[in-house]
């Protein structure tokens, strides 16, 4: 099989991968067959995404990129990586020539108007994107927002929400593990994350009440809610919400 930079053009298939464990489980079991996180991976899957919702491991990403080689492009989404703790896999872009990196102007600096995000990757892969982009891909007016939104004091007030987001969901998890009503708070690297909850209805009747609306999943996810951590008294109102339902373990 050829890399997979001469035959990015012609994908065959294409796996989205979302880890359901912190460890990797990155195991060979065929010539040209893989097993990570749990999804099986063909030879003839060329380009691999992980999605932004989920947190690789450094070490992970790294095992990931050196058993698929040129085997497969390993795409990584980095939308919310100003939340978490873990730098950029930007760093890993000399080491390895199939990583591709997104970014976006849309979570962190608050500038999902602007559908404009970025791309980094080996100049070979660069090149090859370029050539298919369609000419004036950006307006002016936008091009013009983007400047003004990577100017240090813009860089510098995001970088101070995110801190207060960070803080903030933090806070959240740790009161909302408190409710008996709350079954599981999954751990989150971004600015929302996903609570089970026992009646998920009436949570949502509940903070509808109090102007607060919650997405609920349903289908497969039954009693499953995300929410998108907001400031302090926004916080404070949803856990006054979940404790008009139930109350804390506490018996508060």
């Amino acid at each position: 099989m050829r890399p997979f930079r001469d035959v990015w053009p012609r994908i065959a298939a294409s796996a989205w991968l979302a880890p359901g464990a912190a460890v990797v489980g990155d195991v060979s079991i065929g010539a040209d067959t893989s097993v990570w996180y749990g999804a099986t991976i063909r030879g003839d899957v060329n380009a691999i995404r992980i999605g932004a919702r989920w947190l690789i491991p450094r070490d992970a990403l790294v095992t990931l990129l050196e058993r698929r080689g040129d085997n497969s492009a390993i795409v990584v989404d980095e939308a919310y990586i100003e939340f978490a703790a873990q730098s950029s896999a930007v760093e890993l872009l000399e080491e390895h020539d199939n990583l591709i990196v997104l970014r976006t102007l849309s979570k962190a600096l608050a500038y999902a108007g602007a559908r404009c995000g970025s791309v980094m990757a080996p100049p070979a892969v660069i090149d090859m994107l370029d050539a298919v982009q369609a000419p004036y891909a950006l307006a002016t007016p936008v091009v013009e927002c983007v400047e003004d939104a990577l100017q240090a004091d813009s860089l510098r007030e995001a970088e101070q929400w995110v801190a207060k987001i960070v803080v903030e969901r933090e806070r959240l998890i740790a009161a909302l593990k408190r409710f008996p009503s709350v079954r599981r708070v999954w751990p989150s690297a971004a600015n929302f994350f996903l609570v089970e909850v026992d009646e998920a209805e009436a949570l949502l009747r509940q903070c509808k009440a109090n102007k607060i609306l919650l997405r609920h999943f349903g289908g497969a996810l039954p009693d499953c809610v995300r929410i998108s951590v907001g400031t302090p008294s926004q916080n404070d109102l949803l856990l006054k919400s979940f404790a008009a339902l139930h109350g804390d373990r506490d018996g508060r």
